[in-house]
């Protein structure tokens, strides 16, 4: 079985995750329910060969990445003054506010594949469509968890508000976007190549024009993905990925070797490679720069976090691209990604060295 073959990964989340310093009990409803899938019913998928993938929360053995700490707000208290005061900046780095004067993203569908979903939350519920459960296989993405550590990781329901949180940055590049939330990740972050597979055929059938994918797969069965993102490109839908969390110079998450996607690795507010970020020297397109370090946003049952991470740099670039889908509807997502890889401001190492691969998103340059 997959998840005990990835045993190692759950040793290294449980050094690299924080304590939750607040967190609601999960309310009565729906858990982390699984449900058995026909090949009939998966459009034609051998239910055989699935394997097992996780979102995007691996991290080195030296420092935590997407460890987060929850802050106990009330929706009282959650006001947008004290969003924009808690929060940091990156609407600023990428220069959001000269953009949204030409273009906010409205009328664009972007399609978040992710778990740990609460619609409700009051920071993004009025941007949220109906959206699609692809592991129980019904209409509601929702995700609360269920209070049990099923990966043994020692934290229970640990990706609650994943989704939420990459939701929010997508709607800080493109507040006027719509969101069709997706689940293809439980509340510990697990999913398969299965069911990846049928949350990416349901956004390019509902029509979105972007997909967001901060996640990872295992290389078993990285066809079946792969044949899928052909498909979206072929359907005019521009994918975004994120590079990955293992602090790798030598390789990305195996969705940043697809040539069909926009690869998106992190740096913090001062344009420096976050030191998690996964990136490449070699057979990979250029990867876009994001910010993705101490982000504030929304976590689950109204409460806001900070986090880190590429998973969150990626909502900026998928944002990004809704507004240039705005501006040039029908725009092909081979151009679209020769657009965001081409523009920008430079990326520094820690060192001071300019990194070559790429540049940070820079919304103004990308629409003007």
């Amino acid at each position: 079985m997959e998840q005990k073959r990835s045993r190692w990964r759950r040793l290294i989340w449980m050094v690299a995750l924080l304590g939750v310093t607040a967190h609601a009990a999960p309310p009565a409803g729906k858990g982390n329910a699984k449900t058995t899938t026909t090949e009939e019913e998966s459009g034609g998928i051998n239910p055989s060969s699935i394997a097992v993938i996780e979102t995007d929360f691996t991290a080195s053995t030296v420092e935590p990445v997407e460890s987060y700490d929850t802050v106990a707000l009330t929706t009282d208290d959650a006001t947008t003054d004290k969003y924009a005061l808690v929060a940091p900046t990156p609407e600023e780095q990428i220069s959001a506010a000269a953009t949204h004067t030409v273009a906010t993203g409205r009328g664009v569908v972007v399609a978040v594949l992710d778990g740990g979903f609460d619609c409700s939350h009051p920071a993004i519920c009025a941007s949220m469509l109906p959206g699609f459960d692809a592991i129980d296989g019904d209409s509601d993405p929702t995700d609360l968890g269920n209070g049990i550590d099923e990966d043994l990781d020692g934290i229970a329901d640990n990706a609650l508000g994943h989704g939420n949180f990459v939701t929010s940055t997508v709607l800080r590049a493109a507040p006027d976007a719509w969101i069709l939330p997706i689940r293809v990740r439980d509340d510990e972050g697990w999913g398969t190549n299965q069911q990846l597979v049928r949350g990416m055929r349901y956004a390019i059938a509902a029509g979105a024009n972007v997909i967001n994918l901060a996640l990872s797969t295992e290389s078993a069965n990285v066809d079946l993905v792969y044949d899928a993102l052909a498909e979206a490109e072929r359907a005019g839908v521009t994918v975004v990925v994120s590079a990955g969390n293992a602090a790798s110079w030598q390789e990305l998450d195996d969705l940043g070797y697809a040539n069909t996607t926009v690869v998106v690795g992190a740096v913090d507010a001062f344009d420096v490679v976050a030191s998690f970020s996964n990136s490449t020297t070699s057979g990979a397109e250029d990867i876009v720069w994001a910010p993705g370090v101490d982000l504030y946003g929304p976590m689950q049952n109204g409460m806001y976090g900070t986090w880190s991470g590429t998973s969150f740099a990626t909502g900026f670039v998928s944002g990004g691209v809704a507004l240039c889908v705005e501006l040039n509807p029908g725009i092909a997502p081979r151009k679209l990604r020769r657009l965001v890889t081409g523009c920008g401001d430079a990326v520094m190492h820690a060192g001071g060295e300019k990194e070559a691969r790429g540049r940070r998103i820079n919304l103004w340059e990308l629409v003007r």
